[in-house]
């Protein structure tokens, strides 16, 4: 049954979900960017969010997440998965190049890859759909 203190819960787990997805994207990126200003850029650039917005979730300042701004974050985090798929699918490649043969633990991370893929990609569908119903 829907009361306020129930809705407040879920806004409250809403704030602490969207902070650790902006979290990993911001400390994943630190590491590709070289700094955290300029992960913090990149991250808003290209999933239109605000520094404040990725400052405030970061640091766990936000105590609530409205419902949209949640789904963004959500669908960002998982545009960030798959970007990080892409990588790794690049780095088989070379490695599999490089190998000129058949190799099980290349076949394993690939199958693994695979199964990442599809679980992402199923992700997204359930997230967009969910957006698009609300």
């Amino acid at each position: 049954m829907w009361s306020a203190k129930n809705a407040h819960e879920v806004a409250k787990m809403s704030a602490v979900a969207a902070g650790e997805y902006v979290r990993k994207m911001v400390d994943r990126e630190i590491e590709r960017a070289g700094s955290r200003d300029r992960a913090f850029d990149a991250i808003a650039r290209r999933y239109g969010l605000t520094r404040s917005q990725i400052r405030h979730l970061r640091d766990g300042r936000a105590k609530t997440v409205e419902a949209g701004l949640f789904q963004r974050i959500r669908l960002a985090y998982l545009d960030f998965c798959e970007r990080q798929i892409r990588a790794l699918e690049h780095e088989l490649a070379v490695e599999r190049a490089m190998t000129n043969d058949t190799d099980a633990a290349l076949d394993r991370a690939e199958g693994t890859l695979r199964q990442l893929q599809a679980a992402n990609a199923q992700a997204k569908a359930e997230a967009r759909s969910r957006s698009s119903n609300h």
